[in-house]
């Protein structure tokens, strides 16, 4: 008897918890996760030692959101955005990757560390400005990083231009994925 009205009322509370989300209660957090549709994309911020990062990565991510084709989209007008996007390029490593049998260096690893913000309101991106703002805060904030490796060829700076492409592929399908998956 004891058995069976547990079973009773782990039903009971299912039907209950299945019903609460038609009524307009949600768990979790509410407010700050509303849905954003259409998001302003800053310059990305290079913070890097390595120049000339900053275009071609904030191309690759509006590309990227151009080919997720889904109900996110980066917009080019302010006026439009209900989130503004600022992305940060904070650290480019370079480090070995592969040695061979007599000890020498044939494969090397990049790896790009870079920071994504959204705000609910535009701002300008400069870090001063979000520095003299104390009451700035981003509604999304998240440190990641994404890593590529590279033979060596006897024009080394040659080799690692040759895989920024590749890094720049890789870190903006990670942010299409960090915003998608937040929402």
């Amino acid at each position: 008897m004891k058995r069976v009205m547990s079973i009773f009322t782990l039903f009971s509370l299912l039907a209950v918890l299945c019903f609460l989300p038609g009524c307009g209660y949600k768990l979790g957090l509410t407010g700050m996760d509303k849905p954003y549709k259409n998001i302003y994309c800053y310059t990305v911020v290079n913070e890097t030692r390595k120049p000339g990062l900053e275009m071609p990565m904030t191309n690759a991510i509006i590309d990227a959101f151009h080919h997720y084709g889904g109900s996110i989209k980066i917009v080019t007008n302010k006026e439009e955005a209900d989130a503004f996007m600022l992305v940060k390029l904070t650290s480019f490593v370079r480090s070995p990757a592969r040695f061979d049998d007599a000890d020498f260096l044939e494969e090397s690893s990049v790896s790009l560390y870079a920071e994504l913000f959204l705000y609910p309101y535009d701002l300008d991106p400069r870090e001063s400005d979000i520095q003299q703002n104390a009451l700035v805060k981003p509604i999304y904030h998240v440190n990641f990083a994404e890593s590529a490796t590279y033979f060596l060829e006897p024009n080394q700076p040659e080799g690692e231009r040759s895989i920024l492409p590749q890094l720049y592929d890789k870190i903006s399908r990670e942010i299409v994925s960090l915003v998608v998956e937040r929402w």
